[in-house]
């Protein structure tokens, strides 16, 4: 794996003297379905508790009190964008969700996003990309490089990575083409579904698009390393890191509104996480989207989602 000596960009994951911003953006719009909006705080709280419980000060006190970003309620009315539900909903709350994250960014500090649902991240992906060039590392078990025209659900949580290159509905794609994202510069890891617009889009590249059965016949360890030395390459200023929870196998993460056989255990993810927080990566935000406590009474969930959070941020066996 490269290394890059860069020390006006760091990789804020690992440099224990910036602080973390904490966003929680209480997001269920893109998914269409209760239980998601609840994610957020439960993932917070979790993740805090854990921190506090198994003895972090050290990562605890780097968390700074969480900001709420304002998101409309569920509700029955769609909106006006044919096949993209409640798109200007959406925007608005990515809006505010895109200036906090970019005064993080400025400011030097790491943002991490606490969802929600994926269409969160239109905002996330603005607001990380003022450094200039940006990297973005998405694990999912989806493209989500849906545009309404393609989408078979309308459902933006499909959505943000094309609102991200300046596709889709406008509301939407003025806010994410303000990463300034290019495909070339993104990196999927643990894709299992792809619609078929997206699979003819990403198929012959230039986006870098590990599959579960590349994890598989590769190990977690190869896709990793050629993942950072991609984005090195292409000496990007700035990475975004974005985790949907649906990345994992359903037996691990059962709530989660869109599982997918096949997908990550729990110590490939751990490895994945703890590989990106050592790298040479100018890792500047996070998400962590998709967790939906209604799925999972049991809050197995829940804990699992704090767990992987608390890896990412420096959580070690010893």
């Amino acid at each position: 794996m490269r290394m890059r000596d860069d020390a006006a960009r760091p990789n804020r994951l690992a440099d224990p003297d910036i602080a973390i911003d904490v966003f929680r953006a209480p997001m269920a719009l893109g998914a269409n379905r209760d239980g998601v909006d609840q994610g957020a705080s439960a993932l917070d709280e979790a993740l805090r508790r854990r921190l506090d419980t198994r003895g972090y000060p050290e990562i605890l006190g780097r968390l700074r009190p969480s900001v709420d970003i304002p998101v409309a309620p569920l509700g029955t009315d769609r909106g006006d964008e044919p096949n993209a539900w409640h798109a200007r909903d959406i925007a608005a709350a990515c809006a505010v969700l895109a200036g906090g994250v970019a005064e993080s960014v400025e400011a030097g500090r790491m943002a991490l996003v606490l969802g929600g649902d994926h269409a969160l991240s239109v905002g996330s992906l603005a607001g990380a990309g003022g450094p200039g060039r940006l990297g973005v590392i998405w694990v999912d078990a989806h493209g989500d490089i849906n545009t309404p025209e393609i989408s078979p659900s309308g459902n933006v949580h499909g959505m943000p990575l094309a609102a991200a290159l300046g596709h889709g509905p406008r509301a939407l794609a003025a806010i994410g083409e303000r990463s300034g994202l290019r495909l070339a510069d993104l990196v999927y890891i643990g894709l299992r579904d792809l619609d078929p617009g997206e699979r003819a889009l990403l198929a012959d590249g230039p986006a870098l698009a590990w599959t579960g059965d590349d994890v598989e016949d590769r190990g977690i360890d190869e896709i990793v390393t050629a993942s950072v030395d991609r984005l090195l390459a292409n000496d990007v200023d700035a990475v975004h890191l974005s985790f949907d929870l649906d990345a994992l196998d359903p037996t691990i993460m059962p709530g989660t509104g869109t599982r997918v056989p096949g997908g990550l255990t729990y110590r490939e993810a751990t490895r994945m996480l703890a590989l990106l927080r050592r790298s040479g990566l100018p890792i500047v935000s996070a998400d962590v989207v998709e967790l939906n406590p209604l799925l999972d009474p049991s809050g197995g969930s829940t804990a699992i989602a704090a767990a992987l959070t608390a890896a990412l941020l420096g959580e070690t066996i010893l």
